[in-house]
């Protein structure tokens, strides 16, 4: 790898010049987080595709539990050096309808899943109709989350803000908590919303003081899993909405394309999740799991394709010629399935 790259840290960003000045990257290897076992299966070899750094990385499968890791992984001190400054989640959030049709999407939100103002008159009942019809695609209700009274958010992982918006403009209490602070310091001074930097727990945040906490593609990064979903839910209050979106290991997509998959990200994604193993980072005692959903990403299909067939795999080059009913059409069938590239999982804490 030649030329300038800035990584960030856990707080602050680093330029190096060359290949010759980077730090070396050291590894570690853990048991399993959610187990503890020791036991693996080998399943894959992958290289990262986003700095070029770290050489081969392994994806392993813990006997016990069937959590799937990247193990060796890297240590707290090399792992800034995977998130450089263009970081995709430092330059947006998630997936949004656009200003255009935000109005509709806070009408059907209203009638559909108790947002304010209430009440929604008939008329505004039949426009969310027409807002259903129009959001039909699961991908273009990612973000959709039920409003727990009296609105305090908690989005952890917030990268650039653009969901912690959104839910301010939906009527929510908005909090963000990012641990590059470079990040948080930006979004604070472009949209005002309170962005506390670091990792769950966090010291500022008090108990029970959120009627939710989000999770948007966050989950498989940390380094204890289970430690910060038990974080996230002791923030909830009682009847509050914990809500969790991991990429699914267990796609078609990771059975088709591999390494080359868009969601296994080695070595940035530590934990890669099924809708059994993410189930099981939840403590039972504490959450009630209200439903697990699939959702059909056709974007990162077509990535996967892509980078495969840069990779040499020439098959590919055929798919990448189709038009976007194509790409539509894989994700309805990977939903159909239950192989969809993500699961999010909803979950309420127990009184």
């Amino acid at each position: 790898m030649t030329g300038t790259m800035t990584a960030v840290g856990w707080g602050t960003a680093r330029t190096f010049e060359s290949a010759a000045v980077v730090p070396e990257v050291s590894l570690e290897t853990v048991p399993c987080p959610n187990c503890n076992s020791h036991e693996f299966d080998p399943i894959l070899e992958g290289q990262d595709s986003l700095t070029g750094i770290g050489g081969t990385f392994h994806l392993v499968r813990c006997v016990e539990c069937q959590l799937m890791l990247t193990n060796p992984r890297p240590t707290p001190e090399s792992l800034g050096l995977f998130y450089p400054e263009d970081y995709p989640n430092y330059q947006s959030g998630i997936g949004s309808s656009g200003q255009r049709w935000q109005w509709l999407e806070h009408l059907v939100l209203r009638s559909r899943f108790g947002y304010l103002p209430q009440p929604v008159g008939l008329f505004g009942k039949m426009l969310a109709q027409l807002g259903m019809w129009k959001f039909h695609a699961r991908h273009q209700r990612r973000e959709w989350i039920p409003f727990r009274a009296p609105g305090r958010l908690l989005d952890v992982g917030c990268g650039a803000g653009a969901f912690l918006e959104r839910m301010r403009a939906f009527g929510w209490a908005v909090t963000g908590l990012e641990f590059a602070a470079d990040v948080a310091r930006r979004v604070e001074q472009r949209t005002g919303i309170s962005v506390h930097t670091g990792t769950l727990p966090h010291p500022d945040l008090e108990p029970e003081s959120f009627d939710a906490v989000t999770m948007w593609q966050v989950l498989e990064h940390v380094q204890n899993p289970r430690q910060t979903v038990e974080a996230a839910t002791k923030l909830l209050r009682p009847g509050g909405l914990l809500v969790i979106e991991v990429p699914n290991i267990e796609s078609r997509s990771f059975a088709e394309f591999g390494e080359h998959w868009r969601g296994l990200e080695l070595p940035r994604h530590f934990q890669h999740f099924s809708p059994k193993t993410l189930s099981a980072t939840l403590p039972e005692d504490q959450l009630r799991i209200i439903e697990i959903q699939q959702i059909g990403m056709r974007t990162l299909i077509k990535q996967s394709a892509q980078r495969a067939a840069d990779a040499g795999r020439s098959q590919y080059r055929a798919w990448l010629a189709r038009g976007k009913s194509f790409w539509v059409e894989q994700a309805l069938q990977s939903e159909i399935a239950n192989q969809a590239d993500v699961i999010r999982i909803f979950a309420e804490r127990r009184s």
